[in-house]
């Protein structure tokens, strides 16, 4: 009998957003390390993005992989997206295995609430509300953090009720 392959959660790896590159004019570079300690930095410029991966030994530079970036046209102008190697348009890029690829090119890689359980996606749901509630940039909006309350209340509620 084959052994089970192992299953990879897409939340429990650092990963890198398209937004977080920002949207500056020109070649710059950005620091990634402390973001990702496996990636040193990232230079932008037209169209393009390389990852410099931290060097295995020293005297001896690192990897160098290199993305496209596709503007997409959204209603406020566009948004930019990371062409993987496998052609495919992704918002993040996931390390895994030494490499950044997206989560199509990670085998048997799922979210966490694919692997759960009904009443498990409630307690997931619940942690990542309350998650959003403490994050500082949802203070300032009162009517998102009205409506994010209600809807912990809500899930509260519906636990408490599968569990009795």
């Amino acid at each position: 009998m084959k052994p089970k392959p192992r299953t990879v959660i897409i939340e429990q790896l650092s990963g890198i957003n398209c937004k977080d590159l920002g949207n500056k004019r020109g070649s710059y570079t950005i620091d990634l390390s402390l973001r990702l300690p496996q990636i040193v930095c990232a230079k932008i410029s037209r169209g393009c993005v390389a990852f410099h991966h931290r060097s295995l030994h020293r005297n001896t530079p690192g990897d160098i992989q290199s993305f496209q970036l596709k503007p997409i046209k959204s209603g406020f102008g566009y948004r930019y997206v990371f062409i993987c190697n496998c052609n495919t348009a992704v918002q993040s890029l996931y390390y895994h295995a030494g490499r950044l690829c997206c989560r199509w090119c990670i085998p048997h890689a799922l979210y966490a609430s694919q692997t759960s359980s009904k009443r498990q996606r409630q307690v997931l749901q619940i942690s990542r509300i309350e998650s959003l509630l403490g994050d500082k940039r949802y203070s300032t909006y009162r009517r998102v953090r009205e409506r994010l309350e209600r809807k912990l209340g809500a899930k509260v509620m519906l636990a408490k009720a599968l569990r009795g």
